[in-house]
């Protein structure tokens, strides 16, 4: 069966260079499919070499795109001069944004600092930030990398935040909502819709909240604080995105 390298979801393009990962979140949905969106098989028999990907690239029909997103069915950043050479590739032939989704552990995974050279590769990064406490996240993502990886996924953010303006992490639908109103701030009533309440759970952490900024813990004294409020301070750092 041929692998999609390139497929659409959603109206954006989308490209698949691995299947490698170093984490298993419980609810990652290769688990359970073989593909999203308008592919038909995300699933490499072996790994792409760099001139199946710009093949790729030189037959897919581009038409009515004006983003490119690296994810697919395995962490981007594990094949990362792959990632480098074909952002590269696109610059050169597109006007397209390339945007890279990942789970922020690129510097566990090459032992080193990567944020530099993966922002100058791509003009945005959405982080898989998920749960807001490194227990949480370890119970949710279960990386192969353990206790430290989510402190390496800030660190990864803030690194990647002094040379790329768009960077924001992404919460996955994943907390229940029973644990939501046990979480949810008292006075924030408004909150009615699960959605809100699970946004309003992950960054209502107040000390989480200013490791994440780097703000001082008494810029907000007055209660209760809104999840709304909190995003646009944090758009000026990063933003949050749920999905």
């Amino acid at each position: 069966m041929t692998t999609d390298i390139i497929y659409r979801y959603k109206n954006q393009v989308y490209f698949n260079i691995t299947n490698k990962c170093p984490c298993r979140c419980t609810f990652c949905i290769r688990n359970t499919e073989d593909a999203i969106g308008e592919a038909s098989n995300l699933w490499f028999e072996h790994e792409p070499a760099l001139e199946e990907i710009y093949k790729a690239i030189d037959e897919f029909d581009f038409s009515d795109c004006n983003e490119v997103v690296f994810c697919g069915y395995g962490e981007p950043t594990m094949a990362l001069e792959n990632l480098i050479a074909v952002s590269k590739y696109i610059r050169e032939r597109y006007p397209f944004r390339i945007r890279l989704n990942t789970n922020g552990l690129s510097d566990l995974i090459h032992k080193r600092s990567t944020a530099e050279e993966i922002c100058q590769a791509v003009d945005s990064i959405s982080i898989s930030l998920n749960m807001p406490d490194a227990v949480s996240y370890n119970e949710v993502v279960r990386p192969a990398y353990g206790e430290k990886s989510f402190d390496a996924m800030l660190k990864f953010a803030r690194d990647c935040k002094q040379y790329l303006d768009d960077v924001r992490f992404t919460v996955v639908d994943v907390i229940g909502e029973e644990k939501s109103r046990a979480e949810q701030n008292p006075g924030c009533s408004e909150w009615d819709s699960v959605k809100s309440k699970k946004i309003f759970t992950v960054i209502q952490n107040r000390k989480f909240l200013f490791l994440l900024l780097n703000l001082p813990e008494n810029y907000s004294s007055h209660a209760p604080y809104r999840a709304w409020l909190l995003i646009f301070y944090v758009i000026g750092n990063y933003s949050v995105m749920f999905l």
